[in-house]
């Protein structure tokens, strides 16, 4: 399984025609994507991907609640720092 992180920073609210590349290539290659939940480049990514009907989504909430919801709960998965660890890791995470 391979895995990518994304994340940016909170100051973009659009991806530029390089990273909507990159994402699309992503999606072509089946990568699970492992994103955050902040306001920024994370809510663009999520709606970028929503949008293209990718669903190999984790999104990374360290917080109790979430910060952005762009899909269902179906369509994005929320869970712990810790479990999303243990997903991520395949073992045993401690608290993070």
């Amino acid at each position: 399984m391979t895995c990518v992180f994304i994340s940016g920073s909170r100051s973009i609210s659009r991806l530029n025609d390089t990273i909507r590349q990159r994402l699309s290539n992503l999606t072509r290659q089946n990568f699970d994507l492992v994103i955050g939940d902040a306001n920024g480049a994370d809510k663009a990514v999520q709606q970028w991907l929503h949008a293209h009907g990718y669903t190999q989504v984790t999104v990374y909430c360290a917080a109790q609640k979430r910060f952005v919801r762009v899909a269902s709960q179906a369509d994005l998965l929320a869970l712990s720092g810790k479990e999303q660890a243990e997903r991520l890791l395949g073992q045993s995470a401690l608290a993070l």
